[in-house]
């Protein structure tokens, strides 16, 4: 019998019963201040955004009240996500300092990448996917195109190359596509270390095989 896959683990598990608290984490978090051209502030003291970003807006849950999302199928992904990424942490020799799951949706007829789940630091919550932010940012392009970019030294990298950051001690980062089976881009898995060379051929492999994972189990 093969070994079972994260995700497989995962969808065998029960989800536990939510209380409004779990609701609250599952579906919100704190993202940086931004500056008026819409990148990352840096500021000293790492300001954040006074209002957390909500996901129940992007999946248009605002009308819904919390006992509503208990059981609701968008609660249940946005649970196993979660639980996916700590039995990663598990398995995985070395762990990145900060790590998500994002997934590709349109709003209003444009599309986006939505982070839906992670470990570490407040991060951006939204990546628009156009032509203009697929030359500044490592995650539109990987989206886009569709093909990973793993970066061993963001402090040494040439002036063109899209790479996009919140977290000055970022020194190596990997982005890498999501695909079902037909090979449709629905999503990336990012993954930044404060160490350059972090990700190693084995680490990569991992990453690659959990993309594929949710790719065709979870998305």
């Amino acid at each position: 019998m093969s070994e079972l896959s994260i995700i497989d683990l995962v969808q065998k598990e029960s989800p536990p019963n939510f209380t409004e608290e779990d609701i609250t984490s599952l579906y919100s978090y704190r993202v940086p201040k931004l500056r008026e051209d819409g990148l990352c502030s840096f500021s000293k003291n790492n300001e954040l955004e006074p209002k957390a970003f909500d996901l129940r807006e992007t999946f248009n849950l605002t009308k819904e009240n919390v006992e509503q999302l208990f059981d609701h199928p968008t609660t249940i992904l946005l649970w196993r996500l979660k639980r996916s990424l700590e039995l990663l942490k598990k398995q995985m020799a070395e762990w990145p300092d900060w790590i998500g799951i994002y997934q590709r949706r349109k709003i209003d007829n444009e599309e986006f990448l939505i982070k839906l789940s992670y470990q570490g630091k407040p991060s951006r919550a939204v990546f628009p996917l156009n032509e203009k932010w697929a030359k500044l940012s490592n995650n539109s392009n990987v989206a886009m195109l569709g093909k990973e970019r793993i970066l061993q030294n963001t402090h040494e990298i040439s002036f063109d190359t899209p790479y996009y950051s919140c977290d000055h001690m970022v020194r190596s980062e990997a982005c890498l596509p999501i695909k079902n089976s037909s090979d449709e881009i629905l999503g990336i898995i990012d993954a930044e270390s404060f160490k350059t060379d972090f990700f190693t051929q084995e680490i990569a492999q991992t990453l690659r095989e959990f993309c594929s994972q949710i790719g065709n189990k979870l998305f």
